[in-house]
């Protein structure tokens, strides 16, 4: 079976070595972003008026991991732009890595979004 490859330019990059070229940050706010999921920061508080519990809280942590992984995904896409040219990453995958990113950061923003409580309820 042949090597995948995608085509930079002239030449052609294998998937291990496009692997290679993807930078750190970027690996690392993945698993921020995976990990993210089950992160929570936030407070509550429970009321019960007459047998009926009300519960009020906020969880920041959706918000936290999504800024978290913005700004890695910022950093990561400048310092692959200023790589070495023959140790660039393509142009596609690039634009690729930011929006696989900005989906995390999307889905974090969205529980937020959805459900402000979070686990704090």
């Amino acid at each position: 079976m042949a090597p995948q490859t995608v085509v930079a330019g002239a030449t052609t990059v294998t998937g291990r070595e496009l692997f290679r070229r993807i930078p750190t940050v970027w690996k690392a706010a993945v698993v921020i972003g995976v990990l993210g999921c089950f992160f929570s920061l936030g407070g509550s508080t429970t009321t019960t008026i007459n047998g009926v519990a009300d519960c009020d809280g906020t969880d920041v942590g959706p918000l936290v991991v999504a800024g978290v992984v913005a700004v890695m995904g910022i950093v990561g896409f400048q310092r692959a732009c200023r790589e070495h040219p023959a140790r660039r990453l393509p142009r596609a995958a690039s634009w690729g890595g930011m929006a696989v990113l900005a989906a995390i950061v999307a889905v974090h923003v969205l529980r937020m979004a959805i459900d402000p409580a979070g686990r704090a309820c």
